[in-house]
C-alpha cells in the first residue's frame, strides 16, 4: 500500500493553497501579459501588410525584419539576469513597454526599409525584457502550492493578447491606416509604462527593491 501523504490544506488549521496569493499583483500581471502579446503581436501579424504600403513588397525583407527583432529579444533575455540585478520587475516593465513604444513610433513614421529595421532591433530590446520578468515576478511573489495554476494562467493571458491583437488593431488600421494603429499602440504602450514607473518611484520611496 500507499503510504499516508500529507496533503497542504487537508487538516483543519492548514494553510490552504490559495492563502498568501496576492491576487491584485497576479491579476495585474496577467492583464498586462496579455497586453504585452497585443502589442507583441502587431509584428508578425501587420508588419508585412505595412511594409507593403511603404513599397516594400519582398516577403524576405519582411521576415527578415521580424526575424531580426526576435534576434535581439533572445539575446536581451540571456541577459535578464543582470538587468534584474539593476532595476526591479516594475522597473523592467517600464523600460521594456518604453522601449517598445520608442520603437512602434519609429515604424509609424518610417519612409525606408532601414527605418523599420532599426526600430525592430528597438522593439527586441523591450521584448526580450519583458517576457521573463513578468513570469519571474509571478513566481517570486507567489506561494509555491499555486504556481502551477497561475503558470497556467500566465500562459492563458498570452494566447488572450495573440485572440485580441488584430481584433483591436484592425478597427483603427481599417479606416485610419496601419501607421496610425502602429501609433495608437505607441501611445497606449507609454501610458502604461508611466504607471509603472510612478509605481517603481512609490517603491523606492518606501525602500522596497
Amino acid at each position: 500500500y500507499e503510504p499516508p501523504r500529507h496533503r497542504p490544506g487537508a487538516a483543519d488549521g492548514d494553510p490552504k493553497p490559495a492563502d498568501g496569493v496576492p491576487w491584485g499583483l497576479v491579476a495585474l500581471l496577467f492583464a498586462t501579459q496579455a497586453f504585452n502579446f497585443v502589442a507583441f503581436y502587431m509584428i508578425p501579424v501587420q508588419l508585412p501588410f505595412y511594409l507593403r504600403q511603404l513599397g516594400i513588397a519582398e516577403p524576405r525583407l519582411a521576415g527578415l525584419a521580424i526575424a531580426s527583432g526576435a534576434l535581439v529579444a533572445a539575446i536581451t533575455s540571456m541577459f535578464y539576469g543582470r538587468l534584474r540585478a539593476r532595476l526591479s520587475p516594475p522597473a523592467l516593465v517600464a523600460l521594456a513597454f518604453s522601449l517598445m513604444a520608442v520603437a512602434y513610433t519609429g515604424i509609424a513614421w518610417a519612409t525606408s526599409y532601414a527605418t523599420v529595421l532599426v526600430a525592430m532591433l528597438v522593439a527586441g530590446l523591450g521584448m526580450g525584457a519583458i517576457m521573463p520578468n513578468l513570469s519571474l515576478w509571478l513566481m517570486a511573489s507567489t506561494p509555491p502550492t499555486v504556481r502551477g495554476r497561475l503558470v497556467g494562467g500566465m500562459t492563458a493571458s498570452v494566447f488572450l493578447g495573440q485572440f485580441l491583437s488584430p481584433l483591436l488593431a484592425q478597427p483603427i488600421a481599417g479606416p485610419f491606416g496601419l501607421a496610425t494603429a502602429y501609433v495608437a499602440m505607441a501611445g497606449a504602450l507609454s501610458l502604461v509604462a508611466a504607471g509603472f514607473a510612478i509605481h517603481t518611484l512609490r517603491r523606492r520611496t518606501a525602500g522596497q527593491r
